[in-house]
Formats: C-alpha cells, sequence, structure tokens
C-alpha cells in the first residue's frame, strides 16, 4: 500500500489483546480526509487476536498484519516499526489505545504540510477505562512548537513524561530510532528526544488520543524504575543536574510513582466493576 506520500502507516504491535485491540484498529479506519493503512505486528498471540486478526484483514485491504513465529518479546516486536513502517508519515499506536477524533491522523498531517521543519506532533490525552469510559483529561498547556529541551529536563527532574504520545511522525525522522530495551519504561520518552535532534515538535491543544488505563498496562508493572531509568536518561543525553536538582528528583518522582499507582488502582477498580 503506501502508494501515495500523504499516506498515513499506523503501527500497533500486540500480544494477547483481542479485548481492545479491535477498537484500536477500527479508530484509525475511521479516520477522516486521509489514507491510512494499518500495520499489525502480532507477537505469536494465543487468545484469539491472531484470528479476529485474519479474518478482519480478509475483509479490509487497508489491515497489514504480520505473525511472529514465537514471542520475540514486546520491546523487539515494537522495534519491528523500523522495517514494517514504509510510508512517510507514521503513528506508533498502542493496541489498548485508540484515536480520540475522526480528524486526528488529518489535523496531524495538515501540521506536517504546512510546518516542514516540525518531526512529530503531539496532543492532549484523554484517559479511558476497559469499557472506554472517561477517566482524567490530561493537558499540556501548550500550543505549537514547544522547548523540548526543557521539556526532556523536566520530565526527568519530575519523573514523569512531559512530551505525551505522538500522534504522528516523519517516517524520516522517527522510525530508524530503535525503541531502547534498557529504558523500557521511558522508551517512549528516548524516543521523543531523540526526534527533536531531527526537527520541531509540535503540540495539539486537542484530546485526540484517548490512553487507557484498565489496571494491566504493562507500564503500571514496570513504573518502579522510574527512578533508575530518568538518570539513566539524564546521563544519556548529558544531562547534569544540580545537588538540588537531583533532591527535587527524588521528591517529585516519589510523588510522581504514588499517584500513578493509585491511578493505576482506581483505573483496575473501574474496570472490575465493569
Amino acid at each position: 500500500m503506501a502508494g501515495s506520500n500523504k499516506t498515513i502507516q499506523v503501527y500497533i504491535p500486540v500480544y494477547n489483546d483481542i479485548r481492545f485491540l479491535p477498537d484500536a484498529v477500527a479508530s484509525v479506519l475511521m479516520q477522516q480526509d486521509v489514507e491510512v493503512e494499518v500495520i499489525v505486528s502480532d507477537n505469536a498471540s494465543t487468545d484469539g487476536t491472531s484470528e479476529w486478526l485474519a479474518n478482519a484483514a480478509s475483509m479490509e485491504p487497508r489491515l497489514s498484519v504480520h505473525r511472529n513465529r514465537e514471542n520475540q518479546g514486546m520491546m523487539n516486536n515494537i522495534n519491528r516499526i523500523g522495517e514494517l513502517v514504509t510510508a512517510d508519515y507514521y503513528m506508533f499506536l498502542c493496541s489498548d489505545d485508540r484515536l480520540g477524533a475522526t480528524d486526528a491522523l488529518s489535523s496531524a498531517l495538515k501540521v506536517m504540510t504546512d510546518t516542514p521543519d516540525v518531526v512529530s506532533v503531539y496532543c492532549d490525552l484523554l484517559y479511558i477505562d476497559a469499557l472506554g469510559r472517561t477517566l482524567a483529561a490530561r493537558r499540556f498547556n501548550r500550543v505549537g512548537r514547544f522547548d523540548t529541551a526543557a521539556t526532556l529536563k523536566a520530565s526527568i527532574i519530575s519523573g514523569r513524561n512531559l512530551f505525551g504520545i505522538p500522534l504522528l511522525h516523519r517516517r524520516s525522522a522517527g522510525a530508524a530510532i530503535t525503541y531502547p530495551g534498557h529504558l523500557s519504561y521511558l522508551a517512549d520518552v528516548y524516543h521523543s528526544a531523540k526526534c527533536a535532534e531531527h526537527g520541531s515538535l509540535f503540540h495539539l491543544p486537542r484530546q485526540l488520543i484517548h490512553n487507557r488505563y484498565s489496571g494491566g498496562n504493562a507500564t503500571g508493572k514496570l513504573y518502579h524504575l522510574s527512578l533508575l531509568q530518568f538518570n539513566a536518561l539524564a546521563d544519556e543525553f548529558g544531562i547534569k543536574l544540580s545537588w538540588a536538582e537531583r533532591a527535587l528528583q527524588r521528591l517529585q518522582t516519589h510523588k510522581t510513582v504514588l499517584s500513578k499507582a493509585a491511578f493505576m488502582r482506581y483505573a483496575g477498580w473501574r474496570s472490575r466493576r465493569a
């Protein structure tokens, strides 16, 4: 596919997510005013995901499925993006998330075509539960190009991803960047910072991605690595923190971890009541 340079490929790595994957795929196929292709890399699922994908792909030419013969691990499956994405523009979408509006991708593409120096577009988020009900909104209080160096340092000090979830990338900037296994908890922050080395990052102040928290997210299982990995990230990008910033980092990261753990418990409780 991807015959037009305005085609957007949406890459979805998946393992055993029959519950939410159909919603993620549908949210992409419903996009308006843009050509889309959904590329799913199935990491040897055993819960019916593979069968659903085979059936869906037989009826939907915009859905391309690649199944690993055996489970390659989460990060290896994510990094197939460099092999499978060929369009000029792409998005990486988690299998339990979804796009939040039918013009999400066309809005991001307009930014890309109007401002050639922009390599990644971000947006505000809506946190949802297992049934797609609103848990909370996350607004970043910014619009347009933003200071990526300041955002990276603030993320390290706060123990929180302050870039957000990317809505669209240029393949020339993002697809060749490997998500690092040693920074599994912060792979998205690392990727954002590396993309910023190739151009500007841009923010749309709309909730165009619905980020699902059902109590079983991989992120929740990794949060305890936060401080260790944020320090490794600082070393990776040569960011030196003063003793005062280190003290603030420990305090803020502790606060972030506690609040995230509480939010995960709340999301799990909401999902169990569904």
